[in-house]
């Protein structure tokens, strides 16, 4: 298998509004000092023999509608002749960083109501789209030029580095945001959180990629902040990147639709270096102890598939028996640990890819209720849904056949 990566930086040139939070205009302006750190986009390619290669793009952004990631896959696929469903773009989910746009298609002047987002300008956010279509089509063209024989590794551990927000309280579910603010709610650590690592090590030369997949909120910084920021994830890359030389990391969100990091929504940004450099203390930690994945010329294979109960699409990448499970929506820690033990395989689940379509949590935290499920059935996701996700991917067991 041969690899190639390359990133770029997409920090607006203009004035944005941040995008994740619910409250009022928070709005970035450029030269300012209104940035905390520089939000990327970055992309690995892969390829096996000769069959079309795949591309995975990580950009530092919360969400993308889902007919703006069709929009960005499309663009990109006639740029680069490889077919769209080859494409996956994934968000790290950073609820600092502005809202990107292809298009208004079949939203209002509203894109933002499912988190009562004030103030955006749906021009502007068209325009940030369409300035990072331009500088990934070059950045996909550089990474595809840039491939080379790799050696895959993988390593996953359960960690504690995030908490359940949902609170059983007198009142029913509460979401406890931060710890410190919302003391009579009393969290706990989210059992069975995997943090899991796949290192490809290019062949004769020092290097590669660490792919790091973690289900925890990038929302180290509150809801009053103004700074323009990648959140955690942006100093756990850096971390990595400095204790694991020519290596580019890239971080992909898990399933973690309820889980915040113990330092949350608060307003001291010395904070997102505790939380990053924790968590890519973990990330080297599994990359320096992780086993090898038998990766032959035909073990790369992607599909996309349609849940017909919701029309979205899911897409699903095996690399021998390693699978990746790209998902449009915010999944349960919850029901991805179930989803795991009926897989019986090494499993990431990239959410946020290719589009968003809410929560979708298990049938258990449906019954229970609390913000995430309100928002779902805003959407008209429920219980059945995720049952159909169960159902659809019983296919990839390991013990198929």
């Amino acid at each position: 298998m041969e690899c190639g990566t390359a990133r770029v930086e997409i920090t607006p040139p203009s004035e944005a509004c941040l995008f994740g939070y619910p409250t009022g205009e928070r709005r970035y302006k450029p030269h300012l000092d209104k940035v905390l750190d520089p939000l990327h986009a970055r992309v690995v390619y892969l390829q096996s023999g000769s069959s079309p290669g795949i591309l995975l793009i990580t950009l530092d952004l919360c969400i993308l509608f889902t007919e703006d990631a069709m929009a960005f896959r499309a663009e990109l696929s006639g740029i680069l002749r490889l077919p769209v469903e080859n494409i996956l773009i994934c968000c790290t989910h950073t609820h600092s960083a502005p809202l990107a746009r292809m298009g208004l298609n079949g939203h209002d002047a509203s894109p933002g109501k499912d988190f009562h987002q004030h103030g955006h300008s749906p021009e502007v956010e068209i325009d940030y789209g369409r300035w990072i279509l331009a500088r990934l089509a070059k950045t996909a063209s550089l990474a595809i030029s840039r491939r080379t024989p790799v050696t895959g590794f993988f390593r996953e551990t359960i960690s504690g580095h995030g908490y359940n927000r949902r609170c059983l309280t007198g009142e029913g579910i509460r979401n406890c945001w931060n710890i410190d603010s919302f003391r009579e709610r009393t969290p706990e650590v989210m059992k069975d959180l995997p943090h899991a690592v796949l290192k490809l090590a290019y062949q004769g030369r020092e290097g590669g990629v660490v792919l790091d997949n973690i289900g925890i909120h990038p929302v180290v910084m509150g809801k009053e902040s103004t700074r323009l920021s990648a959140d955690w994830p942006s100093y756990a890359r850096r971390h990595t990147e400095k204790r694991m030389k020519n290596y580019q990391a890239v971080f992909t969100q898990g399933a973690g639709a309820q889980v915040q990091p113990w330092i949350s929504t608060q307003e001291d940004p010395r904070a997102l270096h505790v939380v990053g450099e924790a968590i890519g203390a973990e990330t080297v930690l599994l990359s320096w102890t992780a086993d090898p994945v038998y990766l032959p010329d035909s073990s790369l294979r992607i599909n996309e598939h349609q849940i017909p109960s919701r029309q979205v699409r899911i897409s699903t990448l095996e690399l021998g028996n390693l699978l990746l499970v790209g998902l449009p929506f915010e999944l349960s820690a919850t029901w991805a640990t179930r989803l795991r033990r009926l897989l019986k395989r090494p499993v990431l689940f990239l959410c946020l890819c290719n589009g968003w379509d809410g929560y979708w949590m298990a049938p258990e935290e449906f019954a229970e209720g609390g913000y995430e499920v309100d928002i779902a059935r805003r959407r008209g996701v429920g219980p059945e849904n995720s049952l159909a996700l169960l159902e659809h991917l019983k296919p990839l067991s390991a013990s198929r056949g």
